[in-house]
């Protein structure tokens, strides 16, 4: 089944397109892009639909802080969260069998990251952010509201615990607009509440965020208008993937977010592969796009799939975790934190200062 969900993914228009350059006709090649778009329709999306919900994963007694992972686009939990550990006992022969070999799926957030960050509250964002098949015509600033709602709601017995965002491509995005609607709703009466998330002390980690889009976001965007019969979305996430302007306005929105009084730390992971035998051949995101500007930015050697999925705890896992980890502990030292609050105190001080000369 997998396979063949493998092969259904491919554009049936392109398909239709290679059967007619080798000489399948046009009848044929028609019926083959039929036949296609029937199948995606029966097998393709088997997954549920998802809805908006925070999942708590592992909640120890006395968090210090909450992190929260986010998931990208065209992703399902709990899947995109999981590696793919093979059984290194098979042998060389079971390679060229018929046999399919035996994966172990792993749940980083579940079985490495509390052994990592013990004092942590564990929690995972899903949201519907399919383009292609059954997508919602939900933009950025629902997804983040959804994202909002839920996190006030998991953190009315502790309003003031620092966030550690882990956000995974669009998802990342996703953050950045959650923080805004905090920063700027927060100023308005009705919703005191939402201050609750911007006036806490958090830091991100962007897994190949698209801040500057991709030069594959169009193609993306006549892709899912020609499967907009079985439930595209070609107008609102796609569209800010290839729209500069929108995704300026969304940085510009976010730099005094940045700038508030409480800590906010920023770690920008981008790719340094392309995907294997998949469009598209090279980086999705490229380093200039996965770069917020400020803060850190550390190559993950991988594609942008494999950003957010960890199979064991080898180098790139434990390399991911040691730049998470001085983030982590001053959310979590209140001493710390300090420190980093009155280092930034004196970064805005001289700036007003010297705005002001």
């Amino acid at each position: 089944m997998r396979r063949l969900q493998v092969i259904l993914q491919l554009s049936p228009i392109a398909l239709a397109i290679i059967v007619y350059l080798i000489g399948g006709g046009l009848y044929i090649s028609g019926a083959t892009c039929i036949c296609l778009l029937a199948l995606q329709f029966l097998f393709l999306d088997e997954e549920q639909q998802a809805t908006s919900q925070l999942h708590i994963i592992v909640d120890p007694r006395d968090p210090l802080v909450d992190i929260v992972a986010v998931q990208g686009l065209g992703s399902a939990y709990p899947h995109t969260w999981m590696g793919k550990k093979r059984n290194k006992s098979v042998g060389r022969q079971a390679r060229f069998s018929f046999s399919k070999p035996k994966v172990e799926r792993v749940m980083w957030l579940k079985e490495y990251l509390p052994e990592d960050f013990p004092t942590a509250r564990i929690m995972a964002f899903e949201y519907n952010s399919k383009w292609l098949y059954n997508a919602d015509f939900m933009g950025i600033e629902e997804h983040a509201s959804a994202l909002l709602d839920a996190l006030i709601e998991q953190r009315q017995d502790s309003p003031s615990r620092p966030i550690l965002f882990i956000g995974h491509s669009y998802g990342g995005l996703v953050v950045k607009q959650t923080l805004i609607l905090s920063h700027n709703n927060g100023k308005i009466s009705s919703h005191d509440h939402y201050r609750w998330i911007a006036d806490v002390d958090s830091g991100v980690a962007f897994l190949g965020t698209p801040h500057q889009g991709s030069k594959y976001a169009m193609f993306a965007l006549v892709l899912s208008f020609i499967y907009r019969p079985l439930g595209g979305n070609y107008t609102h996430v796609l569209k800010l993937l290839s729209d500069g302007d929108a995704l300026a306005q969304l940085d510009n929105e976010f730099k005094p977010v940045l700038s508030r009084g409480t800590t906010k730390q920023t770690i920008c992971f981008y790719e340094t592969k392309g995907q294997v035998w998949s469009w598209p051949f090279g980086p999705l995101v490229t380093r200039l796009s996965a770069r917020l500007g400020q803060g850190a930015e550390v190559a993950m050697e991988c594609n942008h799939n494999d950003m957010n999925k960890f199979s064991e705890r080898d180098e790139r896992y434990r390399r991911f975790i040691g730049k998470l980890r001085p983030v982590y502990n001053t959310l979590a030292n209140p001493v710390a934190n300090e420190v980093v609050k009155d280092e930034l105190r004196k970064k805005l001080s001289g700036r007003i200062i010297s705005g002001s000369a």
